[in-house]
């Protein structure tokens, strides 16, 4: 894979992940486009958008916590 090619990838993936802690959502609506544009297989787009919304949803698990009143 070329240089240039995993770093339009970083800044897809870094472009949903902007839109999702903006807004909330949508880090899939901006991303999976995006990277169905680039020369790579279509799983390996899917696989790389899920990865990157899991690891968001883990992290933000571990900084929020419930309070009781």
């Amino acid at each position: 894979m070329d240089r240039s090619i995993i770093i339009l990838v970083i800044g897809a993936v870094f472009l949903g992940s902007l839109m999702r802690s903006t807004f909330g959502f949508g880090d899939s609506v901006v991303s999976m486009p995006l990277l169905a544009l680039f020369p790579i297989p279509f799983s390996t787009a899917v696989s790389l958008a899920a990865r990157s919304q899991s690891f968001l949803f883990f992290q933000a698990g571990k900084t929020w916590t419930v309070r009781f009143f």
